[in-house]
């Protein structure tokens, strides 16, 4: 277990927790910005060109998705498309592997003060 300082987003009405300390900004997102690159989509942003996850695997579809958060490990950056930014929170977080094994995406779970159980991303995986 850790307590970790996160992010609480939505996507398709689905929340999940992303750590602050893998955050780098909170953008707008446009999705006519959006370009293809092979396999990928991607935007330009701040002179950079970003890959953009948008979960839809993980969260399910949504067509509301206008808020990116930059997030990085290491050097390296990429963009997760959300829907709505709740707030920042510090939680308990009890990883996965000691539960049901290692989960690509996904670090642990937490519990929030209402009793939902979040799934906490692992950006490291994603960059």
């Amino acid at each position: 277990m850790a307590i970790v300082d996160v992010m609480i987003v939505r996507i398709n009405k689905r929340r999940l927790a992303i750590p602050i300390s893998s955050i780098v900004e909170v953008a707008d997102y446009k999705t006519g910005s959006t370009h293809r690159i092979g396999k990928s989509d991607a935007i330009l942003l701040r002179d950079e060109v970003l890959e953009i996850f948008m979960l839809d695997d993980m969260m399910g579809r949504s067509d509301e998705r206008d808020i990116l958060i930059v997030v990085q490990y290491l050097k390296r950056k990429c963009c997760i498309a959300v829907d709505i930014v709740e707030g920042k929170q510090e939680v308990v977080v009890k990883l996965l592997s000691s539960i049901i094994g290692n989960t690509r995406g996904i670090s642990g779970i937490t519990i929030l003060g209402d009793g939902e159980v979040v799934p906490v991303l692992d950006v490291n995986t994603m960059v």
